[in-house]
């Protein structure tokens, strides 16, 4: 089970007693803060989409520092609410081969 809750900082010690999987988190808490409140619990996100905006260093080092702090417990790395209309396809792809 996934549990998907956005803007839900708060509730972040309610989720690590649901018996969820894996916790979504958006990109309004670094993942850093999360983990020492989930602990080893899988986590899925937290990259804000408006990253894809950016030039490629910033959206290199941006998806490094998720990656980085998502630690190597179980991570599924993937954008906040999807992919913007107006998201450059090079930058989508600066993206994915930085992950």
């Amino acid at each position: 089970m996934l549990l998907c809750v956005h803007d839900s900082t708060h509730l972040l010690p309610l989720m690590a007693q649901s018996g969820a999987d894996v916790i979504y988190i958006d990109w309004s808490i670094p993942l850093s803060q999360a983990r020492s409140i989930l602990g080893d619990r899988p986590v899925q996100g937290n990259l804000d989409p408006c990253i894809l905006l950016g030039s490629p260093t910033l959206i290199q080092a941006r998806t490094l520092d998720v990656i980085q702090q998502a630690g190597t417990q179980g991570h599924i790395m993937n954008l906040g609410q999807g992919i913007l209309h107006n998201t450059p396809e090079e930058n989508v792809r600066c993206f994915f081969e930085m992950i």
